[in-house]
C-alpha cells in the first residue's frame, strides 16, 4: 500500500460480521463478499459495513445456488 498498489481480500466466510474476521478487517483494503445466483448474499460469506463490493462466490469453480 505504501508504494500505491489496491490490496483486495476476501471478507471471509464464516457468515460472521468481516470486522472479526482477517484479512477482511485489515485498514486500508477493499474487502469482497460473495453473493449467490439471485445476487443476494452467500450463506457462508462475511458481512457488515466493511464489505465494499460483492462478487459471485462458489466452491472449485462452481457458482453457489
Amino acid at each position: 500500500m505504501a508504494a500505491g498498489s489496491v490490496v483486495v481480500v476476501a471478507a471471509g466466510n464464516e457468515g460472521m460480521d468481516a470486522s472479526a474476521s482477517s484479512p477482511g478487517n485489515c485498514s486500508g483494503v477493499i474487502t469482497v463478499g460473495a453473493t449467490g445466483r439471485q445476487g443476494d448474499r452467500a450463506s457462508y460469506s462475511n458481512y457488515g459495513s466493511l464489505i465494499e463490493i460483492s462478487a459471485p462466490g462458489g466452491a472449485n469453480g462452481q457458482f453457489v445456488l
